[in-house]
C-alpha cells in the first residue's frame, strides 16, 4: 500500500505557498517528506530522493512536486486538482501492482505526463544509477522510456 510521499517543493514564494495547497490535501492520506530545491537541476534531485526513499524503506513512495511553481500557467492549479483526485481521493488503483512505475497518464513514449508518479522498490537502483542530470525538463517526464522502466498507468498511450 502507498503510504509514503516525497512532495518536491521548488524553493521559492510560488512553491512554497503551492506545498501548503498540497500538504493540506496529500496528507488526508500520506505521510510526506518535503524536499526543498533551487530548481537548478529540474526534478532530478526530489526524484532521486524519492526513489532513495522507496529502497531504504522497501515501500513505494509517491512522487510528486510543486506544479506551477516555476512554469505558471493556467493549466498548473488544474493538474494539481487532477492529482488529488487520483492520488488523494481515488488511489485505490495504486495497489495493483508493485513494481515499476504508477502513473495517472501515459504518453506513447513512456511519457508520465503531469510527472508525478509512484517508485516502486524494486526500480529506485536503476532510477539512482542511471537517470543523468538533465538540461531538458522533459527528460524527467520521459524516464521510464529512458531506462526501460516497468510503467503502470490509468490511461495509455495518450498524446498532450
Amino acid at each position: 500500500m502507498v503510504t509514503k510521499c516525497l512532495l518536491n517543493i521548488l524553493d521559492n514564494e510560488a512553491g512554497n505557498k503551492i506545498a501548503e495547497e498540497m500538504k493540506a490535501q496529500l496528507s488526508k492520506v500520506y505521510e510526506i517528506t518535503e524536499f526543498r530545491h533551487d530548481g537548478k537541476k529540474f526534478e532530478y534531485p526530489g526524484i532521486y530522493k524519492a526513489a532513495s526513499m522507496a529502497k531504504e524503506l522497501s515501500e513505494p513512495v509517491l512522487y510528486i512536486h510543486t506544479k506551477g511553481a516555476g512554469n505558471p500557467n493556467y493549466a498548473q492549479p488544474w493538474v494539481r486538482k487532477v492529482w488529488y483526485y487520483f492520488f488523494v481521493n481515488h488511489n485505490k488503483w495504486l495497489n495493483r501492482h508493485n513494481t515499476g512505475i504508477q502513473c495517472i497518464l501515459l504518453g506513447p513514449n513512456k511519457q508520465t505526463w503531469y510527472n508525478a508518479f509512484v517508485i516502486n522498490p524494486n526500480v529506485a537502483d536503476t532510477i539512482m544509477n542511471e537517470m543523468e542530470i538533465s538540461e531538458d525538463r522533459y527528460y524527467y517526464e520521459e524516464l521510464p522510456n529512458k531506462l526501460n522502466l516497468d510503467v503502470w498507468a490509468l490511461a495509455y498511450d495518450i498524446d498532450p
